[in-house]
């Protein structure tokens, strides 16, 4: 029976040193594949806080400030708009203008502006909705038809 105990000492005893070794193999494995992916996951920026950023913060996002419209940008970005529709032959589209005017995505909002000044004051026509939207100049929008006839008061048509 000593024999067996012996026997089975020897076994657990290589049994962990066995354990260690496997168990170092791993770790340093892991290890040399953090160490390869660390310098990407520091190029990510971290995941935005909860709540109100201190004082002292810096701004999470510093984005350019974009330069004001002046009411002279606007009026000579609206003659420059009244003048390419007048040299059109067809109503054009917002995108169409912007293109022959060779805007930017950036000056879009000062564009939409502008166009809407003019739309308001008269200058420049709307044919259509939306996407589908054309701008022209002069005319003024096309009547429908004739629709429904308008309804008569019960009173005037006892009369009639």
């Amino acid at each position: 029976m000593d024999t067996q105990r012996a026997i089975a000492k020897v076994l657990q005893d290589f049994t962990s040193e066995l354990l260690k070794v496997f168990s170092a193999a791993v770790i340093d494995a892991v290890g040399q594949v953090s160490m390869a992916t660390r310098p990407e996951a520091s190029l990510e920026p971290a995941a935005p806080r909860r709540g109100r950023p201190r004082k002292d913060a810096a701004p999470a996002f510093a984005a350019p400030k974009a330069s004001r419209s002046t009411p002279a940008v606007v009026s000579e970005l609206g003659e420059r708009i009244v003048a390419l529709l007048v040299a059109s032959a067809t109503p054009l589209a917002g995108r169409d203008i912007m293109a022959n005017l060779a805007l930017s995505e950036d000056e879009q909002g000062r564009f939409e502006y502008a166009l809407g000044k003019l739309k308001k004051s008269g200058g420049v026509v709307q044919y259509g909705e939306r996407g589908q939207a054309r701008y022209g100049v002069g005319a003024s929008r096309v009547k429908r038809g004739p629709g429904r006839p308008r309804k008569v008061p019960a009173a005037d048509a006892a009369t009639a």
